[in-house]
């Protein structure tokens, strides 16, 4: 499925079989800058927007751990691809391009040729 995600949309709900109190936390990514989030219910939310220049696909850990006496565990693996939006606009080389045009000029021709460039988040050498 393909959806445009902000901030807030939901990746997934976790569902446990059973009837323990569960509790749900993240095991991935970086705790002070998180990129998902999980709430009591085992929602999985985004936390900041997606970016696949960054990074085009993510392995999100949850873990459930019921609170019982021992205590049991689960740990779900989410993968997510993260395709890539046109973010960026193509630039002309000049702009505006003025020509100056023959009247008898035959139809078809071409007037003006110019060069525009496409950034994809990537270096040119």
């Amino acid at each position: 499925m393909i959806f445009d995600f902000c901030p807030g949309s939901i990746v997934t709900k976790l569902k446990m079989v059973g009837n323990a109190t569960v509790s749900y936390r993240l095991v991935s990514g970086d705790d002070a800058n998180p990129q998902f989030l999980v709430d009591a219910y085992g929602q999985v939310t985004l936390a900041r927007p997606l970016d696949r220049e960054k990074a085009d696909s993510h392995v999100i850990g949850v873990l459930a751990e019921t609170g019982g006496s021992p205590s049991l565990s689960a740990l779900a693996e989410i993968g997510l691809g993260v395709l890539d939006i046109n973010d960026h606009a193509p630039q002309f080389e000049s702009s505006p391009y003025n020509v100056l045009v023959a009247e008898n000029l035959e139809e078809g021709s071409a007037i003006v040729r110019g060069i525009f460039f496409l950034f994809f988040g990537f270096n040119l050498p």
